[in-house]
């Protein structure tokens, strides 16, 4: 699907929040008919104590995607909290038991929302990644955002094979792929991933490292049984913002580019650190934006592409102000902070 977003849409209360979220995530015609410009996520499950128009307490539902690629599995679980909208992540979700497994982060807080209070939303994204961005009339705007991170190493490549065998736990394991990737190569590391849903305790990820290579098959070792249809890649980057923030700061990654499951990570920018807000160019003062990218410690997990940093410091731009690059490329200029705008790219 085409990056799409919904610009600056008021919302009288949180339940129609809730539900214009729902609708144009998942294109859908449902309390909101966005059926045809909609991002096209899917519902997979939900739960509701009178029904999807009129969402209260603990009301919830999960939206699903596979990402640009066809590859992905991202589960989102979404449900109204007092004060808050939670929205969390998990490698798997049984409809049958309406539970996930192998969660991101326990994301509680992640939407700031009061009931009885308006807003502006803005929602950017698609079947990668989705940015949500709201005006509840404090000082500052905020913003959510989750799914699939960018690679930042040279070395990474986002390409998915898919193993045609059932896979049990030892050393040299032998796995034969549909088709083994031209990155691919000894030494190289592998994430891999169970995507079935029906059963919980045997979903599993774990990061390893590729031992030989023959024909479409390779030898590894694995801490973790998988079933038949398991999806391997050099690069997984599922990851969310964990809490409500006026600034982004803290994230989590699904697991991380050491392998650790669940990992919190900061936000740093690709500019040193003078100037990691972005200063201006000393050429025609023009100030730039500086991309995200996720870390912990000595792991950069992936970047945040659709979302930059810009100094607020003699910028001469103001809240909502669109920016434009010269290849054409615009971006929507939001306070979340004191010293800076989150800029979005908008289309």
């Amino acid at each position: 699907m085409a990056y799409k977003n919904l610009i600056s849409i008021a919302c009288v209360d949180k339940a129609e929040f809730f539900c214009r979220m729902r609708d144009y995530m998942c294109a859908r015609n449902g309390t909101y008919d966005y059926s045809t410009v909609g991002i096209g996520w899917s519902i997979v499950d939900s739960s509701y104590a009178v029904d999807e128009d009129n969402p209260e307490l603990n009301d919830w539902y999960v939206i699903y995607s596979i990402g640009e690629s066809g590859d992905e599995d991202l589960f989102f679980y979404v449900k109204w909290l007092n004060d808050y909208i939670q929205v969390q992540g998990y490698q798997s979700w049984n409809t049958t038991t309406h539970t996930g497994v192998n969660y991101y982060y326990s994301a509680t807080q992640a939407i700031k929302y009061t009931e009885g209070v308006s807003s502006s939303l803005w929602i950017y994204g698609d079947l990668d990644v989705f940015t949500i961005v709201y005006d509840i009339g404090d000082t500052y705007y905020y913003l959510f955002t989750a799914g699939k991170a960018l690679p930042i190493y040279d070395r990474q490549d986002e390409t998915v094979a898919t193993c045609s065998s059932s896979l049990t736990t030892g050393s040299d394991v032998s796995i034969t792929v549909d088709a083994v990737p031209s990155s691919w190569a000894v030494g190289r590391d592998l994430f891999i991933r169970t995507t079935h849903n029906d059963d919980n305790t045997t979903v599993q990820v774990e990061k390893t490292t590729i031992k030989t290579i023959s024909g479409n098959t390779i030898t590894v070792d694995l801490t973790y049984s998988y079933t038949a249809g398991s999806k391997l890649s050099n690069f997984l980057g599922y990851f969310q913002q964990y809490k409500y923030s006026s600034f982004v700061s803290q994230f989590y990654a699904f697991i991380s580019n050491k392998g650790t499951k669940q990992k919190q990570h900061n936000l740093s920018y690709n500019f040193s650190t003078l100037i990691q807000y972005a200063d201006p160019d000393p050429y025609e003062d023009i100030y730039p934006a500086s991309e995200y990218y996720m870390y912990e410690s000595s792991s950069k997990d992936g970047g945040l592409g659709k979302l930059k940093i810009r100094r607020i410091d003699d910028t001469g731009i103001t809240n909502e102000d669109v920016l434009d690059e010269q290849d054409g490329t615009q971006w929507r200029a939001f306070q979340c902070g004191s010293t800076a705008f989150i800029v979005v790219k908008e289309i």
